[in-house]
């Protein structure tokens, strides 16, 4: 109870509904999920796209320094489960109904090749992952030429969610956009090739969870549980808002999720305002500033708390 004093910022809720509670703040990867459930996900991308190939790119850069850990590209991760593979391409051949995947050299990293990222091309690999083959990707538009040659022109590939910046003024080539790039990419080395999205087909996949994926989320909202509770308990005046979000992420990782998924905003005062959220984007700093006793609190969920 002497949390709910008026010298520290009350936890109770007087609003919640934005979107944002719908999502879990702390992490947990795929690994748990058998091989055999990406190979069905591929197949029912297949099935439901069965006059093309769908081309689904891996994450291209390394994580940032600043980031907890590399995050996989969401499309590549749901359907080939190698949350840790980079540049790699995952081809879903729906005439063929076969899944192959393009492998890159090894990346470097500060001038040393990262050794153990990338498996060996071939069917030992292909085996251990399920999918029919797998070949160096300076061989993955020989093998699309391939395919048209056998009729098979229509190229699906992914879009972003969110529509994708093009980085440079409209008389100028993007510089940004790592899926409207993947596909420029792709219709300049084949020109005759009728692309297409797979955006609505890999969204109503997504959209029905197998149990594997049920107990994942719903250790995800447990974890996320833990995390909001210890993001309240450390509300107080004269404490900067990051020091609050910092005991949301710390508390994550030791409920057992391996990181945030996206930022815990704690926005105080001025910044509480739904408005200054997207600014969060965009500044160094994140929005941070010291809350002031009597302010309102916006947590990342769309709870909003006053002092006592």
């Amino acid at each position: 109870m002497g949390r709910m004093m008026v010298t520290r910022l009350g936890v109770a809720s007087l609003f919640a509904g934005m979107l944002m509670a719908m999502a879990p703040v702390c992490s947990l990867s795929g690994q748990e999920i058998a091989t055999e459930e990406y190979e069905l996900r591929c197949a029912r991308l297949m099935e439901s796209l069965p006059e093309g190939i769908v081309v689904l790119h891996a994450r291209s850069l390394e994580k940032a320094m600043e980031q907890w850990g590399f995050v996989q590209d969401a499309s590549f991760a749901y359907f080939s489960g190698l949350a840790n593979l980079p540049q790699a391409v995952l081809a879903l051949d729906g005439p063929a109904k076969q899944a192959l995947l393009f492998l890159p050299p090894a990346p470097q990293s500060f001038g040393f090749d990262v050794e153990g990222v990338v498996p060996e091309p071939g069917p030992t690999t292909a085996r251990a992952l399920g999918v029919a083959r797998v070949e160096p990707w300076d061989r993955l538009i020989p093998y699309l030429q391939g395919r048209a040659a056998d009729g098979v022109t229509r190229i699906y590939v992914d879009v972003a969610r969110r529509p994708e910046p093009r980085g440079a003024p409209p008389t100028m080539n993007r510089i940004s956009g790592d899926r409207a790039l993947w596909r420029l990419a792709l219709e300049r080395a084949l020109p005759d090739a009728d692309f297409a999205s797979a955006e609505e087909a890999i969204r109503a996949l997504r959209w029905v969870k197998s149990p594997t994926e049920i107990e994942i989320l719903r250790r995800n909202a447990l974890y996320t549980v833990r995390a909001f509770a210890a993001g309240a308990r450390r509300i107080e005046p004269f404490i900067r808002q990051r020091q609050a979000e910092a005991a949301v992420v710390a508390a994550c990782i030791e409920a057992g999720a391996e990181g945030p998924s996206f930022w815990p905003w704690m926005m105080a005062g001025p910044n509480g305002h739904v408005g200054r959220l997207v600014g969060a984007f965009f500044d160094y700093h994140q929005l941070d500033r010291t809350m002031r006793p009597g302010e309102v609190v916006r947590r990342l969920t769309g709870d909003i708390q006053r002092a006592g």
